[in-house]
């Protein structure tokens, strides 16, 4: 059994994942999945924990992230996400819930999501990994809320609801990479 809580002002994630071998390249998608992948590495290790984390300020995929406060527990090699708030680059928030396990295609996160901002073109950017991407995506206030299933190749949200440029909208969307 296992019990942690961590506070930081400052940490560098990118850099602690390159250091450890474990990151390719800088783009967030491959700085979750490996977190993710140390995550549920380290809760095949023990039978129970729970981790407490909270940091001003993360470098990850290349910007900033603030305001961090994640709580986690594991058991039976799962991880439990209770809590997943975060500032996002664009003052853009994130808040999630829900349950990480592996699969044969890596790490898959299942719960609810909420993301709502201001700046939609730099949280694109951002999550995208191009500082060059088109400059098409809306600019202005969104919001969505959805049960998401994320990894793997695939991203999954059902009962989406959501506003992106003054219109609200629902629904369901289903992407499967490659």
């Amino acid at each position: 059994k296992a019990e942690a809580e961590l506070a930081a002002r400052w940490v560098d994630v990118d850099a602690l994942l390159a250091a450890a071998g474990q990151q390719q390249d800088a783009s967030p998608a491959a700085a979750l999945r490996a977190l993710a992948d140390r995550l549920l590495a380290e809760a095949a290790t023990i039978g129970e924990g729970t981790l407490a984390v909270a940091i001003d300020q993360a470098s990850l995929g290349g910007d900033l992230v603030g305001n961090l406060d994640l709580a986690l527990a594991a058991k039976d090699g799962r991880v439990t996400i209770g809590r997943l708030k975060a500032e996002l680059p664009g003052e853009n928030h994130l808040e999630a819930s829900g349950d990480l396990a592996a699969s044969n295609a890596g790490p898959v996160f299942t719960g609810p999501i909420k993301l709502e901002g201001s700046k939609l073109r730099t949280l694109t950017r951002w999550a995208a990994g191009d500082r060059e991407m088109s400059a098409q995506a809306s600019i202005g206030k969104f919001a969505l809320a959805a049960d998401a299933t994320i990894g793997g190749g695939d991203l999954a949200l059902d009962q989406a609801t959501g506003e992106l440029s003054d219109t609200k909208f629902s629904g369901a969307l289903r992407y499967h990479g490659g």
